[in-house]
């Protein structure tokens, strides 16, 4: 790149794409700090990171001591977005109906609200910087029992992970009452995203919340299987 001799240096540092030197210094550490955390519980220097992001020592600082202490990473929040999920012939273990807007979407959960003897209804919102989940259970179109808990900050967690949460907590209200479920069981969201992404098995952030829904559901089935055909015997 040529430039006159009176052009300023952090000019031609920005048409070269070049960081200022402490951003560099930044992005360097932050991504040694960020494969460190990503090491395998079997990897020799995964007790020494760990531990070194624990506690910061004041004398003898180790290199690993100084990286966690700068960046201010913790290793225990990274998450491991694995490649495969599922087989690829894995099917999951219920059936999703997404209807084209409200109004209708609002017909049919009245009418399968009406002939379904269980339903339960699960919602992830966000309120004053905190994301929840809760679920609330229908026997017989009388709410029972419900669920509710806060995950944390909306710099930590979205709504969409909550909602999804908040399928998980849907089933394990079903799980509660395994002896009791016969006919049609429903479980109703507003989140089309939500609802979509129970069938995505591709690897992005925060599939292991989808990971948990889909064992959750196969849990439930196995059990309900299994009490149907001891009731047979």
């Amino acid at each position: 790149m040529s430039a006159l001799s009176t052009t300023a240096g952090d000019v031609l540092d920005a048409h070269a794409n070049l960081l200022p030197i402490d951003l560099l210094f930044c992005k360097v550490l932050v991504r040694a700090a960020v494969c460190l955390s990503s090491l395998p519980p079997s990897h020799p220097l995964f007790k020494p990171v760990h531990s070194a992001a624990r506690h910061c020592v004041c004398h003898h600082c180790s290199p690993l001591h100084s990286i966690f202490s700068f960046t201010d990473i913790n290793p225990s929040l990274i998450e491991t977005v694995l490649p495969t999920h599922q087989p690829p012939s894995y099917k999951p273990a219920f059936t999703m109906h997404i209807k084209p807007n409200k109004e209708s979407a609002l017909m049919a959960i009245q009418r399968v609200h009406s002939c379904s003897w269980a339903a339960v209804y699960c919602d992830g919102s966000g309120y004053e910087g905190g994301i929840g989940a809760s679920a609330a259970l229908f026997i017989d179109n009388e709410k029972t029992t419900a669920l509710q808990y806060h995950l944390g900050s909306a710099s930590e967690h979205t709504v969409y992970e909550a909602e999804v949460v908040g399928f998980t907590f849907g089933l394990h209200l079903l799980m509660s009452i395994t002896h009791q479920l016969c006919g049609l069981t429903t479980i109703g969201s507003n989140s089309q995203a939500a609802i979509w992404a129970l069938n995505n098995q591709r690897p992005h952030p925060a599939h292991y919340v989808l990971d948990l829904m889909h064992s959750a559901a196969e849990s439930l089935h196995k059990k309900q299987d299994h009490l149907q055909h001891s009731q047979q015997c």
